[in-house]
Formats: C-alpha cells, structure tokens, sequence
C-alpha cells in the first residue's frame, strides 16, 4: 500500500493563511473558545484522551451563537404594532449566511484526516478507534461550523489558529488527588469570554492547584493566581511539548502571527496510511460483519 510520511504543507499553509482577513461569521467574532482535556487516569475523558496523547487533546471549539433576526411570528406581531404608531415596519438586516452543501461532510472529513492528530483533536468514540477518527469531529463541524456558515476549510483554519491575543483562561475544572493533597487540573478553556475568576471546579477551597506533566514535573499554582495560567504560557509549555509546529508558525511571546511559505522544521509526521486506505479498512471491516 501506498504511505503518507508527512502533511500537506501546501493545504496547510493555505488554511492557516485562510485565517486572515476574516473576522465575523453571520455577525458574530469567529475567536472561538478552545476547550482541552489533560491526559490523566483520573477522570474519563482524561483516560480517553490518554489513549492517544501524553500531554493534551482538543475536545471543543466553541463559537459565540450569531445575532439572528426575531421569529417570523414576532417580527409580524412587532410590525403590527409599529404600524399603528408609526405608520412603518421595522427592518431587521439578514445575517450573511453560507448555504450547507451537500459534499460538506465528505470535504470535511478528508481535510480531518489530514490534521487531526496533529492538533491533537481525537474522538473517544469507540467507533473510530484505533485512530480516533473522525465521526465524532464531523459532527462538531455539523454542530459548530456548517452552522456558523463555516465551510470545511473554513473550520479547519479556526481549529488551527492559535495567534489571537483576545482568548484568555475563562475556565478550570480540577479533580482532588487526596494522594498528593492537590487539585489536579483536568479540563481548560481559553476565550474571549469573561476572564477566570472564584474557584475552580471540582477543587477543595484553600488548596493548591496543579498542571501535571508526562515527565513528573509539575506546574503548581496558588489557587488564587490562577489567571497566569494563560493561553500564551498553555501553548509554550504544554501544547508545543507534543505539537513543536504551533511554536513554529505562532509567536508565543507578541501573539503576532508569523507565517512562511517554507513547512515548519518540526511538525509531526503524518499517520501512516492514507485516508482512502483507511475508509477501505473499514468498509471491509463493516462487510466482514
């Protein structure tokens, strides 16, 4: 069989240059909110994601819903009213909207193929072990992107765009390890929501709180500071450990975006079969059931 060593760097570049220029999706901020799990044998998700990384693995990304106009049947009732008094219908402007296409799912799917693994976007489900791939991330594109008018390559540039200075730490979910008397952390989301603040869920008040690492180096940080815990600072000491091509072509330390024509030196080699290879291991799979 014919096998894949490496990425495209040439769609690569392009769905990372996609990301310029384009700042609202019907109406609303396209910085989305970046959900991980930490690979611990702590919780469930953790233990899922431990299958596939030693570090972390994107569960979510988020949109902010778009502004849509009311409801047909309050927009006519508004407009009676506004008749009456002022002898005119109030307008409500449509949200610029992309039509669903009908080979959405199959572009989507071959683009998530290709990148999965090298944004550590795994499925836990048990159907698309061993690779961990790729219905479940199909319907988060369903869910989150074809509904925000995203198309395929769209979404995917949004998964893989790391450079926007607004996303900050809005949530920390710990688990209390009773052994080492410390929160182990299990779950961040960074976004341009409202910045972290209180305790942290899951954690036991007035106990310090832990970032632990595949190595056996933790991060502690007071419970009360856990706002320097940053998306700048997850990136670099965590993200970049297992993914060294997002240090590459995002500047940790201005959160300015650089990029090259030339691939990043260090990115991941690709998984070593093709996706047509794979669909066919699987339709096999399936026939011989």
């Amino acid at each position: 069989m014919n096998r894949i060593s490496q990425i495209s760097f040439i769609t690569f570049t392009f769905l990372i240059a996609g990301v310029v220029g384009e700042d609202v999706i019907n109406g609303s901020s396209t910085v989305g909110t970046f959900t991980f799990v930490m690979a611990n044998s702590r919780t469930s998700l953790g233990a899922s994601c431990l299958k596939f990384s030693n570090y972390y693995c994107l569960l979510r990304l988020n949109f902010p819903q778009p502004r849509l106009p009311p409801s047909s049947e309050n927009a006519s009732s508004q407009s009676r009213d506004n008749s009456k008094k002022n002898k005119s219908t109030r307008r409500f402007p449509k949200p610029v909207t992309r039509v669903a296409r009908k080979d959405d799912v199959d572009k989507c799917q071959e683009l998530m193929w290709s990148f999965f693994s090298h944004i550590n976007f795994f499925s836990f489900l048990k159907d698309d072990l061993p690779f961990g791939c790729c219905d479940a991330q199909i319907q988060a594109y369903v869910l989150n992107g074809q509904r925000n008018s995203m198309s395929p390559r769209k979404y995917m540039s949004r998964l893989m765009d790391y450079s926007d200075r607004s996303r900050r730490l809005v949530e920390v979910r710990t688990r209390f390890d009773q052994n080492i008397c410390m929160n182990v952390i299990t779950q961040l989301s960074f976004g341009p929501g409202e910045p972290y603040s209180g305790h942290p869920k899951g954690a036991v008040p007035n106990v310090d709180v832990v970032l632990e690492m595949p190595n056996g180096f933790w991060y502690i940080f007071d419970d009360a500071r856990l706002e320097d815990l940053t998306f700048e600072w997850f990136k670099k000491q965590v993200m970049c450990e297992e993914q060294a091509w997002i240090c590459e072509e995002f500047d940790t330390r201005n959160w300015n975006y650089t990029w090259s024509p030339q691939p990043p030196k260090h990115a991941p080699a690709g998984l070593h079969i093709s996706y047509s290879e794979w669909r066919k291991l699987v339709d096999e799979s399936e026939g011989g059931n």
